[in-house]
């Protein structure tokens, strides 16, 4: 893997580091030293935390009319941009009515349950999912929606392109220690 930390200032770390695993370094680094590019996909939509997505199915669970199904698992999807390729495929973001979240009602229009054939329970499902769709393919999410399922298609070339990711001192310093 790699690891990289902040820098506070000239002689100290902000205390905030961070790690990726060897397979993104490997996918990441060829594209950084070949012209200093990488591809990430606008989808445009966000979900809730785990812990945050977990809770908050079991209590629309013990609310949920008789006969409506909640999937045991899934994210929900918190945010979505109104712009963007999750907005234009129809995916809808929930809604919080209050500002306890505890007492708010909670108005949940869709949860991530699948991407492709990969059924998705956490973050880390969701993300190793999407990384495993190809660069400029379109993304196919299966959501729970109104105790059924949905299958929505996001095209992520209409939001996605190349980012800046490293500069020519990166790549020659990258080459100068073996990588690529």
């Amino acid at each position: 893997g790699m690891n990289a930390a902040i820098q506070e200032d000239e002689r100290s770390l902000l205390g905030l580091g961070f790690a990726q695993p060897i397979d993104r370094v490997e996918d990441v680094v060829p594209g950084l030293i070949e012209d200093g590019l990488t591809w990430f996909p606008e989808l445009g939509f966000l979900v809730a935390r785990d812990v945050d997505s977990a809770w908050v199915l079991e209590r629309i669970r013990g609310e949920a009319q008789p006969g409506v199904a909640i999937p045991d698992g899934g994210l929900l999807v918190r945010e979505v941009d109104p712009g963007g390729p999750a907005a234009r495929a129809g995916l809808r973001p929930m809604n919080l009515f209050g500002d306890d979240v505890q007492l708010a009602r909670i108005d949940v229009k869709d949860i991530v349950v699948g991407v492709g054939s990969t059924r998705v329970s956490d973050r880390a499902t969701l993300l190793a999912a999407l990384e495993a769709v190809p660069e400029g393919e379109a993304v196919r999410l299966l959501v729970a929606r109104a105790g059924g399922e949905v299958k929505l298609v996001l095209d992520p070339a209409s939001g996605a392109g190349p980012r800046p990711g490293c500069t020519p001192r990166c790549r020659r310093l990258l080459r100068g220690r073996g990588v690529g």
